[in-house]
């Protein structure tokens, strides 16, 4: 799903700006849940371009996401509002941490991990399309 969305991006061969404010104000937050479809998943989802391999988009959702890992190289996620509180898996444990406005989230290739709000969350993400995998049980 990730891997269709990043070949549909279209290459604009000059510098430009986008307004994130102005496209996060035409979304509205998805109820998440682990066993959303990844197309109903997508609905929170806006593709904003390319960065080499990574895709460059904007999520805006509330509730807890399915578990996911990206195996070919780190994801970045910026909280740009709210709270969001995620957890990797690490030599079988899980261990949690809270980002909030202003946080900027490394998570290795290769680590499963989760989020989970309390409310409303945008985020900004930098992630490979190739080499993502998402299910719902914790792995």
């Amino acid at each position: 799903m990730i891997k269709d969305a990043h070949d549909k991006v279209i290459h604009k061969p000059r510098a430009s700006a986008l307004n994130l404010h102005a496209m996060f104000d035409g979304m509205r937050p998805v109820a998440v849940t682990p066993a959303l479809s990844n197309e109903e998943a997508m609905d929170c989802v806006k593709f904003l371009g390319k960065c080499g391999e990574h895709m460059v988009g904007i999520v805006c959702f509330d509730g807890e996401t399915a578990w996911e890992r990206h195996t070919a190289d780190d994801e970045l996620l910026f909280v740009v509002d709210g709270a969001v509180e995620l957890t990797c898996l690490l030599d079988g444990k899980s261990e949690r941490m809270t980002a909030q406005t202003g946080d900027l989230i490394r998570v290795p290739a290769g680590i499963w991990h989760a989020q989970k709000t309390t409310g409303p969350v945008r985020i900004i993400f930098f992630t490979v399309a190739e080499g993502s995998e998402r299910q719902v049980s914790k792995p």
